[in-house]
């Protein structure tokens, strides 16, 4: 058979594959392996991993605080390809080379190894959180990746953050063995201070050689929960410059984070938020620091600090880098104690709430409205006096459903039927026409 070349299989295409069968199926043979060819390399390629070096990842949150199983967040600071692997452990790094062994508990070490791997190209900035790290091999649906695969590698089924204290290392390829590694990317360290000497700790890891202090994390002192709260986009040094800095972190050694919600700038930062009496109502002002695409503000009251009414809501400054003053006026505050709070809400829906303070309304001279709860716990009515006018009833359930409304209007004394399906806690609320209110609370048997 004649041999094939460049130009030979050129002209064949010229005169439409119109010679020989031969020479026809010579041809399709020869595009069917540059198409096999062609696939061969698209597979090598999407399985082909990119090369990473200390710094191109950075953590950028944990938890230790939660109750069903812990987590964790990392940025990547480089693009990556599909297939790409990290390995991510809370075995303990020694300052002499290679990890803490513990042989009380055996091979594990109570610790564990966790690859995760990219399913699909992957761009920098991209956060990546992974919960419930301690997942059973070889079971990884136990372990989740908001975006990507995670698998613990070797049996042991126990990454997880002691509240006492953990460092979480982070690296690429075999695991590291002595001082000599090169393959760490980063690590974060919650115990509050690197191990240092020949010592060795249950809690306390080493710095990697290979990294330097701009590399990891160090949050002193000891803390459970923790998440980035700087910028997340820009150059791989600023961002890497910006998370390794503990000044841009917010910690909390009881509640958890919303992890990845709470990660990034808040969208308003809370300067102060006051309460002081004018006359028969109460005057709130809140300030923020700053505002990002924040759309308005709700004003909330309680009498018991946590069923919540709005009084009203207040538009937002949007975006702002100075501090804002907002004011608000209760007219009709509860008689005692009210609670306060702000609802915050975004353009995009998401809503956060402010810190809660508590305001109590005296009032001058007699009482607006005495209850005598007859008895209590109560049977089938309580005695209502109105002490001063016409005053109107309202009961609740537990839950905050009301049951039942009364206007008595005038002054006297009342009994109050209540309603027989209910049993347990009930709410009544009194007011007067001028909006005053009080709150009792009755045991029904």
């Amino acid at each position: 058979m004649k041999k094939l070349n460049r130009n030979s299989i050129s002209n064949i295409f010229k005169k439409g594959l119109t010679g020989s069968s031969a020479i026809t199926g010579t041809v399709t043979r020869f595009i069917g392996c540059l198409y096999l060819l062609a696939a061969v390399t698209a597979m090598q390629t999407a399985n082909s991993q990119t090369v990473l070096t200390g710094g191109d990842i950075a953590f950028v949150g944990y938890n230790s605080e939660v109750s069903s199983a812990d987590e964790f967040a990392f940025m990547l600071l480089k693009d990556v390809s599909a297939g790409t692997t990290i390995t991510f452990t809370d075995h303990l790094w020694l300052s002499t080379g290679g990890f803490y062994i513990n042989t009380l508990y055996g091979a594990c070490n109570t610790e564990a190894f966790l690859n995760w791997t990219a399913t699909s190209a992957l761009p920098l900035g991209t956060v990546v959180v992974i919960a419930n790290p301690g997942g059973v091999s070889p079971n990884p649906s136990m372990a989740t990746a908001t975006t990507g695969t995670v698998f613990v590698a070797g049996g042991c089924p126990d990454l997880s953050f002691p509240t006492s204290g953990d460092v979480l290392y982070a690296y690429q390829g075999t695991m590291p063995v002595d001082n000599t590694a090169t393959n760490f990317l980063a690590a974060i360290n919650m115990d509050g201070a690197w191990l240092t000497g020949a010592s060795q700790s249950t809690s306390a890891g080493a710095l990697p050689t290979n990294l330097s202090t701009a590399h990891v994390l160090l949050l002193t002192p000891e803390v459970d929960n923790a998440v980035y709260r700087g910028n997340l986009t820009g150059t791989a040094a600023a961002l890497r410059t910006a998370i390794n800095n503990p000044a841009n972190w917010a910690t909390d050694d009881v509640t958890p984070f919303a992890l990845p919600a709470d990660i990034g700038p808040l969208p308003v930062t809370w300067y102060s938020f006051t309460a002081a009496k004018k006359e028969k109502t109460v005057g709130l002002q809140w300030q923020t620091a700053t505002e990002q695409h924040s759309d308005h503000f709700t004003v909330q009251a309680s009498y018991d600090g946590s069923s919540y009414r709005n009084l009203g809501t207040i538009k937002a400054a949007g975006n702002s880098e100075t501090i804002q003053t907002y004011n608000f006026t209760d007219e009709h505050p509860f008689a005692g104690t009210n609670y306060y709070r702000i609802l915050q809400a975004d353009v995009d829906g998401s809503v956060r709430y402010s810190k809660t303070i508590i305001f109590n309304m005296e009032h001058d001279g007699q009482d607006i409205i005495i209850g005598h709860p007859s008895p209590n716990p109560a049977g089938s009515y309580v005695n209502i006096i109105c002490a001063k006018g016409a005053c109107e009833i309202k009961l609740y359930s537990a839950d905050g459903r009301q049951l039942l409304t009364r206007n008595l209007p005038e002054a006297g004394s009342y009994q109050l039927q209540l309603p027989p399906q209910y049993q347990g806690i009930l709410i009544l609320e009194a007011s007067l026409q001028d909006g005053r209110r009080q709150h009792f609370r009755i045991v029904k048997n």
